[in-house]
Protein backbone atom coordinates (compact mmCIF):
# COMPACT_ATOMS: atom_id res chain seq x y z
CA UNK A 1 0.00 0.00 0.00
CA UNK A 2 2.42 2.32 1.19
CA UNK A 3 4.71 1.37 -2.01
CA UNK A 4 1.40 2.53 -4.58
CA UNK A 5 1.07 5.50 -2.82
CA UNK A 6 4.71 6.18 -3.36
CA UNK A 7 4.37 5.23 -6.89
CA UNK A 8 1.75 7.28 -7.55
CA UNK A 9 2.89 10.88 -6.16
CA UNK A 10 0.54 10.72 -3.37
CA UNK A 11 3.11 10.65 -0.33
CA UNK A 12 1.73 13.56 2.02
CA UNK A 13 -1.97 13.23 0.38
CA UNK A 14 -2.65 9.85 0.91
CA UNK A 15 -1.90 8.14 4.44
CA UNK A 16 -2.42 4.41 5.33
CA UNK A 17 -1.85 4.40 8.92
CA UNK A 18 -3.13 0.90 9.76
CA UNK A 19 -5.07 0.88 13.08
CA UNK A 20 -5.75 3.93 15.13
CA UNK A 21 -7.45 4.25 17.80
CA UNK A 22 -11.83 4.53 18.02
CA UNK A 23 -11.33 8.31 18.37
CA UNK A 24 -9.23 8.89 15.19
CA UNK A 25 -11.75 7.01 13.22
CA UNK A 26 -14.73 8.64 14.98
CA UNK A 27 -12.72 12.33 14.10
CA UNK A 28 -12.38 11.04 10.38
CA UNK A 29 -15.55 9.93 10.00
CA UNK A 30 -16.91 12.96 11.43
CA UNK A 31 -14.60 15.43 9.17
CA UNK A 32 -15.61 13.33 5.61
CA UNK A 33 -17.48 14.66 2.91
CA UNK A 34 -18.45 10.66 2.49
CA UNK A 35 -18.02 7.01 3.22
CA UNK A 36 -17.20 5.48 -0.13
CA UNK A 37 -18.04 1.49 0.02
CA UNK A 38 -17.35 0.53 -3.15
CA UNK A 39 -17.98 -3.52 -2.54
CA UNK A 40 -20.84 -4.88 -4.39
CA UNK A 41 -21.26 -7.31 -2.05
CA UNK A 42 -21.77 -6.97 1.36
CA UNK A 43 -23.54 -9.35 3.82
CA UNK A 44 -24.93 -6.30 5.69
CA UNK A 45 -22.96 -2.33 5.61
CA UNK A 46 -22.89 -2.11 8.81
CA UNK A 47 -20.68 1.17 7.98
CA UNK A 48 -23.78 3.28 6.54
CA UNK A 49 -24.95 3.08 10.30
CA UNK A 50 -21.74 4.40 11.43
CA UNK A 51 -21.63 6.83 8.99
CA UNK A 52 -24.92 8.07 9.14
CA UNK A 53 -23.99 8.18 13.07
CA UNK A 54 -21.67 10.72 12.50
CA UNK A 55 -24.10 12.21 9.89
CA UNK A 56 -21.77 11.39 7.18
CA UNK A 57 -23.71 10.43 4.14
CA UNK A 58 -23.02 7.03 2.15
CA UNK A 59 -22.41 6.16 -0.99
CA UNK A 60 -22.41 2.03 -2.06
CA UNK A 61 -22.36 0.57 -5.49
CA UNK A 62 -25.26 -1.80 -6.15
CA UNK A 63 -24.50 -5.09 -6.70
CA UNK A 64 -26.64 -8.54 -6.81
CA UNK A 65 -25.65 -9.32 -3.26
CA UNK A 66 -25.41 -5.71 -1.38
CA UNK A 67 -27.59 -5.63 1.39
CA UNK A 68 -25.72 -2.04 2.25
CA UNK A 69 -27.89 -0.56 -0.63
CA UNK A 70 -31.12 -1.74 1.74
CA UNK A 71 -29.88 0.93 4.02
CA UNK A 72 -29.71 3.46 1.60
CA UNK A 73 -32.25 5.89 1.48
CA UNK A 74 -31.18 8.11 -2.09
CA UNK A 75 -30.81 11.59 -1.57
CA UNK A 76 -31.45 11.11 2.33
CA UNK A 77 -28.49 9.65 4.23
CA UNK A 78 -26.33 8.63 1.02
CA UNK A 79 -26.27 7.56 -2.38
CA UNK A 80 -26.18 4.39 -4.41
CA UNK A 81 -24.40 4.54 -7.27
CA UNK A 82 -25.24 1.71 -10.47
CA UNK A 83 -21.84 0.06 -10.33
CA UNK A 84 -18.33 0.57 -8.25
CA UNK A 85 -16.74 1.73 -11.41
CA UNK A 86 -14.76 5.05 -11.42
CA UNK A 87 -17.38 7.33 -13.08
CA UNK A 88 -20.44 5.91 -11.30
CA UNK A 89 -18.43 6.61 -7.99
CA UNK A 90 -18.07 9.95 -9.34
CA UNK A 91 -20.82 11.28 -9.73
CA UNK A 92 -22.31 10.05 -6.46
CA UNK A 93 -19.67 11.58 -4.87
CA UNK A 94 -20.58 15.09 -6.41
CA UNK A 95 -24.50 14.54 -5.66
CA UNK A 96 -22.93 14.00 -1.66
CA UNK A 97 -20.59 17.71 -2.61
CA UNK A 98 -23.88 19.09 -3.84
CA UNK A 99 -26.16 18.14 -1.32
CA UNK A 100 -23.94 20.33 1.57
CA UNK A 101 -24.80 20.44 4.86
CA UNK A 102 -28.01 19.88 4.16
CA UNK A 103 -27.25 16.09 3.25
CA UNK A 104 -25.42 16.21 6.30
CA UNK A 105 -28.53 16.95 8.50
CA UNK A 106 -30.74 14.67 6.87
CA UNK A 107 -28.34 11.48 7.33
CA UNK A 108 -27.99 12.62 10.83
CA UNK A 109 -31.88 12.60 11.52
CA UNK A 110 -31.97 9.10 9.43
CA UNK A 111 -29.91 7.44 11.74
CA UNK A 112 -31.74 9.45 14.85
CA UNK A 113 -35.38 7.60 13.34
CA UNK A 114 -33.87 4.44 12.64
CA UNK A 115 -31.13 3.60 15.23
CA UNK A 116 -33.11 1.45 17.20
CA UNK A 117 -34.42 -0.36 14.75
CA UNK A 118 -30.64 -1.08 13.32
CA UNK A 119 -29.66 -1.77 16.65
CA UNK A 120 -27.69 -5.46 17.04
CA UNK A 121 -30.49 -6.46 19.84
CA UNK A 122 -33.13 -5.26 16.78
CA UNK A 123 -30.97 -7.29 14.55
CA UNK A 124 -30.64 -10.78 16.84
CA UNK A 125 -34.51 -10.21 17.54
CA UNK A 126 -35.17 -10.33 13.74
CA UNK A 127 -32.65 -13.29 13.29
CA UNK A 128 -34.57 -15.24 16.31
CA UNK A 129 -37.94 -14.57 14.83
CA UNK A 130 -36.88 -15.60 11.25
CA UNK A 131 -35.20 -19.35 12.91
CA UNK A 132 -38.81 -19.52 14.88
CA UNK A 133 -40.86 -19.10 12.22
Amino acid sequence: MLAAIDAHGLTGIVSAPGFVSREEVDDAMARALCLVQPSEREGYGIVVVEAAAHGTPVIVAAGPDNAAVELIDPGVNGFVAPSAGASDLADAIAAVDAGGLPLRTQAAAWFAANASSLSVEASLAAVLAAHRA
